[in-house]
């Protein structure tokens, strides 16, 4: 097994791989529904299960780095603050100016372009979320607020001020809430449990406002399970810490071999679950439906239980390692930009909406762009973190 608190080779290079794959599930998903409208795939909505797996896996990832950290004084909630910022906004920045340039061409490309966005739901209002209100709004992590949709359910009718995702840019909607839930994370964890600050008027107005989506998402919003998978992942990142001393003091218990078996077995029986759950939903409602609490559970229990197996394996070649590590370096950026890379295409090129070779050429179109796009920003947010550390010190 891995020492505490501490990720074997074998087991970063299978988190690299599940991570990759969730990004490639949402792309997958997204082009099948610009360009393959008949097909399995579309109907599938295996997008939303790539979604799910992003939360479960932040939860365990995020709060990992933060408990291994936490009996170092000099690690605050600025710093914890500094790495998040940087780690988000170093991609979703340019993200942001991305969809507004490439939008202002895809808006340009036909008079018809209005009629074809209307028949995709998820990005007919696009062109009515192109302002700098919800620019800005998105760049404050205001889209899709709480406050927003309960009065758009109230039935107030929808304003620039209830602030949209912005512009193609569909997928902005999950960056907002992870934000926040770091935000009320860092602040609990750090500043109310390790640190014993006190909830004096301006922490409580902090620890409000942190909470508003978290919460919010935790009983509402998508099947009211996001939040909830992100501290199930958290709650396993404990379990995984403090897993070597549980080992110690049962040693008699636990042998390598039965504890592969038993891994094992858990993994198999918590894809049996997930199967059943997801046939069970189809039979009630004659769709597949991801986002949903339970199949999130076991889902994160087929997730970690892997992960627990792979602390018994050795390290995986290194041609395996490397490319894993290279596709979820930049999967971050490629769950950013691909929907307005998928819009363009599908205005530029009408009346392919079953058109497999399209559909191909888009996977390939949204990599090579998500490459570069890392190349270019992403991957500096660990350097540009460190400057602002040294300046803010």
């Amino acid at each position: 097994m891995s020492a505490q608190g501490k990720l074997s080779e074998a087991q970063s290079t299978y988190l690299n791989f599940v991570r990759a794959g969730a990004a490639f599930a949402v792309l997958i998903g997204h082009t099948a529904h610009f360009f393959l409208s008949d097909s399995a795939v579309r109907s599938s909505h295996i997008e939303n299960a790539g979604v799910l797996v992003f939360f479960i896996l932040s939860g365990f990832l995020i709060s990992f780095s933060v408990f291994r950290n936490f009996q170092n004084k000099t690690y605050t909630f600025k710093t914890f603050c500094i790495d998040r910022f940087c780690r988000i906004y170093c991609a979703f920045i340019p993200a942001l100016l991305f969809v507004k340039i490439l939008d202002s061409f895809t808006l340009s490309l036909a008079i018809d372009s209005s009629a074809r966005l209307s028949e995709l739901t998820y990005i007919s209002g696009m062109q009515d979320n192109q302002g700098w209100l919800t620019f800005f709004g998105n760049l404050f992590m205001l889209q899709d607020f709480p406050v927003f949709q309960v009065l758009r359910r109230m039935g107030f009718k929808n304003s620039p001020i209830m602030i949209d995702t912005f512009g193609s840019g569909s997928p902005f909607w999950t960056i907002s809430i992870e934000w926040w839930i770091y935000m009320l994370f860092g602040f609990t964890a750090i500043v109310l449990i390790r640190d014993k600050k006190k909830l004096n008027p301006v922490n409580l107005c902090l620890l409000g406002l942190f909470s508003i989506v978290p919460f919010y998402y935790a009983i509402g919003g998508v099947n009211n399970c996001l939040t909830l998978l992100w501290i199930a992942g958290m709650l396993f990142a404990i379990f995984f810490i403090d897993l070597p001393n549980l080992i110690s003091k049962r040693r008699f218990l636990i042998t390598v071999n039965n504890a592969r078996w038993g891994l094992a077995f858990v993994f198999c029986f918590s894809i049996l679950l997930m199967i059943g759950r997801l046939m069970a939903i189809y039979f009630d409602v004659g769709k597949f439906a991801f986002y949903e609490l339970q199949f999130g559970l076991y889902l994160a229990l087929a997730i970690f239980s892997c992960l627990l197996y792979f602390g018994f394996c050795q390290k995986a070649p290194i041609w395996i390692e490397n490319t894993f590590a290279f596709l979820a370096d930049y999967s971050y950026s490629l769950y950013l930009i691909h929907a307005p890379i998928l819009v363009y295409l599908y205005i530029r090129f009408p009346n392919n909406d079953s058109n497999s070779l399209l559909f191909w050429f888009a996977i390939l179109a949204c990599n090579i762009f998500a490459i570069l796009f890392w190349f270019l920003f992403e991957r500096h947010y660990r350097f540009i973190a460190s400057r602002i550390k040294r300046f803010t010190t």
